[in-house]
């Protein structure tokens, strides 16, 4: 859960009320709040009264450094939209799994549980991350469903040789090419909800890693991003089919 803080510069908005909180209802996942004030709310109050809702905002004000909360930083979100991007281009590619190795740098385990995903297009997937308790069940699945080898540690060894190395930014490709999720486009019933101020991705994250409304993630359009520029996947596809 998250609060969106907006303050209007114009001092005639909100009379005579100085605050208004909005709940606003997310269809398959929690509700989020708004918090509008007035110019005349010195911001240490909006943010105290912001903390009584969730302890995390969304904003374009400066936070001060001694109120109970923090900004909203992406990191699950991104992390689980590239690695959807890559199972997609590998199911479109349809590169021999036994030829693909696939390394995926994730500190704080936010793929556990749908890692396995990757195992139909790779022999092979090695998890660096400081939660490696948290894969124990993927490990497992891996070995019984799939005779397949999936391995979470610490060490950054782990990654020396892999196909494609992923992580929050990207995933980089045999000869280098960074591959990206396409920019995000909000469906309607989320851009009807977001507020004007917060970005379509920041906004879009935070429904997905806040309010638990996981369909966020697989919005990544027709097209990905390959070291910045626009592709479609059969080209990209074309192109791993190519390195092989």
């Amino acid at each position: 859960m998250f609060t969106c803080i907006e303050r209007s510069a114009r001092r005639s908005r909100l009379r005579p009320a100085r605050t208004q909180l909005s709940k606003v209802a997310v269809p398959g996942g929690s509700p989020f709040y708004i918090l509008r004030a007035n110019a005349r709310v010195p911001a240490d109050e909006l943010f105290r009264l912001s903390s009584r809702c969730a302890p995390v905002v969304l904003t374009n004000l400066p936070i001060p450094a001694h109120v109970p909360v923090r900004a909203f930083e992406p990191y699950a979100f991104p992390l689980r939209r590239t690695a959807y991007t890559l199972r997609r281009l590998l199911r479109e590619a349809a590169l021999p799994a036994q030829q693909v190795t696939i390394g995926v740098r994730d500190p704080r385990g936010a793929l556990c549980g749908s890692v396995c995903a990757f195992l139909p297009y790779a022999a092979d997937v090695r998890v660096v991350t400081q939660n490696a308790a948290a894969f124990d069940a993927d490990v497992l699945r891996a070995s019984r469903e799939w005779g397949a080898g999936l391995t979470a540690g610490e060490d950054e060894a782990l990654l020396r040789g892999c196909t494609f190395r992923l992580e929050k930014d990207g995933c980089t490709a045999p000869d280098g090419t960074v591959i990206a999720p396409s920019p995000l486009v909000l469906p309607p019933d989320c851009e009807a909800r977001r507020p004007p101020y917060i970005e379509p991705a920041l906004f879009c994250a935070a429904l997905s890693e806040l309010c638990g409304v996981r369909s966020m993630e697989t919005r990544v359009g027709s097209g990905i991003l390959l070291d910045g520029e626009p592709c479609d996947y059969a080209a990209a596809a074309q192109r791993l089919t190519d390195l092989s």
